[in-house]
């Protein structure tokens, strides 16, 4: 997988829960988050965490959204962490929009690989 393409995928532990969390890292997240908003205020830009909504297509459900643009986050590319409820079905309905809007199904190390890739971390 490119590392110029934008990933997604639960970066939480698989099955029910109190929260969840979907994370995306590549140069289209601002676009993905810009789509899924669905906060009263304006889609955020700066680095934070912001209280909104997250629109799947179907209805919207609670969010709590971690934003760290690049390169001062994890991958050192843009990436939003999206902490959604629990539950199985809302996350796989949030998951399956993200790649709807064009986002590529991370595979599993898919952030870390970036990571190193990227300099952040070393062997």
């Amino acid at each position: 997988m490119s590392s110029g393409s934008t990933v997604a995928a639960v970066a939480s532990p698989p099955g029910k829960g109190a929260r969840a969390v979907l994370r995306v890292s590549g140069p289209e997240t601002s676009r993905l988050l810009a789509a899924v908003w669905a906060g009263d205020d304006p889609v955020p830009a700066a680095r934070g965490m912001y209280p909104g909504r997250f629109d799947d297509g179907r209805g919207t459900q609670p969010l709590l959204l971690l934003l760290m643009p690049g390169p001062r986050s994890y991958t050192r590319e843009d990436v939003a962490e999206f902490h959604l409820p629990g539950s199985p079905p809302l996350v796989a309905a949030a998951l399956e929009r993200l790649i709807e809007l064009g986002a590529q199904p991370a595979p599993p190390g898919e952030f870390t690989r970036r990571a190193f890739l990227n300099g952040r971390l070393d062997l």
